[in-house]
């Protein structure tokens, strides 16, 4: 049975745009997951697991935690859809402290609603570690250890978009979503996080209302080559104008 299923992966990663597959040059994929490959159906289309394909460091959610697997959500491909009142999933990867190895991730979300300080990608904790998070106005997204810290980028709301951003506890780490400039200065506040979290807890009642499709973590930022062959496979993968990069 585990073997059909590594060869149904394997199947899923040829049927689509592998993303992680485009990193290399040294650059570490710490994890990384599609929407289209490793989605578990727990039952009434609502997601308990999905796979980081290359390691195991996937991310789950029991009970009312799960997220609806919405099929063709994003384009021709399925998104995870949460709710922003209970669903979140968890996974156990540990990024580096402050100040140290900086941390450079992607994601494919699409924000449904917003309110200031929810988490789209990051940890569940009110006020430490770091996060792709809402922040001060709407549609307003930051990476930062809080909502007062860091620059703000524009992140429209109801439309699927493309997020990259660079981390290390430095004015000089930056975010760009869609096709907005690289904003720099947008982290001056932690980057050490033991856990990630989708759709996360950015208060004592707030998760964040959002669709995503897929995101990974690397150990340093792939370079701009890299940047722009992700941005050129994502109309390959979803359709094209499904996205914005």
């Amino acid at each position: 049975m585990a073997f059909r299923r590594q060869i149904a992966a394997r199947r899923s990663l040829g049927q689509g745009v592998n993303f992680a597959g485009i990193i290399g040059g040294g650059v570490r994929i710490l994890q990384a997951s599609q929407s289209d490959i490793g989605v578990t159906d727990a039952g009434s289309a609502l997601c308990s697991q999905w796979n980081d394909y290359v390691g195991g460091l996937h991310w789950t959610a029991a009970g009312g935690a799960r997220p609806l697997i919405v099929q063709n959500g994003c384009g021709t491909r399925p998104c995870l859809r949460f709710d922003g009142v209970a669903q979140t999933m968890a996974s156990t990867l540990t990024l580096p402290a402050p100040g140290t190895t900086p941390t450079w991730f992607w994601i494919i979300f699409k924000q449904i609603s917003w309110t200031n300080t929810e988490i789209i990608l990051g940890d569940g904790a009110a006020t430490t570690n770091m996060r792709l998070m809402q922040a001060t106005s709407e549609p307003n997204v930051r990476i930062s250890s809080n909502a007062a810290n860091g620059a703000l980028v524009s992140a429209a709301t109801g439309s699927w978009m493309r997020a990259y951003g660079y981390y290390s506890d430095s004015t000089a780490d930056y975010l760009k979503v869609g096709s907005a400039s690289v904003v720099t200065g947008v982290n001056t506040g932690g980057n050490g996080t033991t856990g990630r979290t989708l759709a996360a807890r950015g208060g004592p009642l707030l998760l964040a209302n959002v669709d995503i499709a897929a995101v990974m973590h690397c150990n340093a930022d792939p370079g701009s080559a890299v940047h722009a062959a992700l941005d050129a496979a994502i109309p390959a993968w979803c359709g094209a104008g499904v996205v914005t990069v």
